[in-house]
């Protein structure tokens, strides 16, 4: 249980570790900022499809370890609860990540305030599934 515990944390803080380089990186004008800003369409249509992933992804990477799909893999692999939660924890994880990261690249390439409070919104949701110990074990007794 220990090394999924450790695989799923490192994945977590690999995420964060990414938003962080990523923002540096921008910020320090080693990549160029709002390089994208004037493409009006472009920008609607990944604005769109950006907030409907968003709001669809983080209630239901919150909701997810009590679907009846996860509950039934652990129920039928008892004695295999590492294995099945660090499947379906690093799904988790990479659903939110992946959802922040884009936002966070989608906003240093348009500038667009909205893609920045949605990278905000997830980074603050990523901590609600945070790969913790107690939160691991509690999970995978369910």
């Amino acid at each position: 249980m220990n090394k999924t515990i450790k695989i799923l944390q490192a994945i977590f803080y690999s995420v964060l570790g990414l938003a962080i380089i990523i923002t540096a990186l921008f910020m320090a004008d080693i990549l160029p900022q709002g390089e994208y800003a004037t493409e009006s369409v472009s920008e609607f249509y990944c604005l769109t499809l950006m907030e409907l992933i968003t709001i669809f992804t983080i209630p239901f990477s919150i909701w997810f370890f009590r679907s009846s799909v996860v509950r039934k893999s652990f129920a039928q692999n008892k004695g295999n609860e590492p294995a099945i939660l660090l499947r379906w924890g690093m799904l988790r994880l990479l659903m939110l990540g992946i959802v922040l990261l884009a936002n966070l690249l989608l906003y240093w390439l348009f500038m667009k305030v909205a893609f920045g409070y949605m990278a905000i919104i997830t980074f603050l949701a990523i901590f609600f599934v945070q790969p913790s110990k107690a939160r691991c074990e509690e999970e995978a007794k369910q």
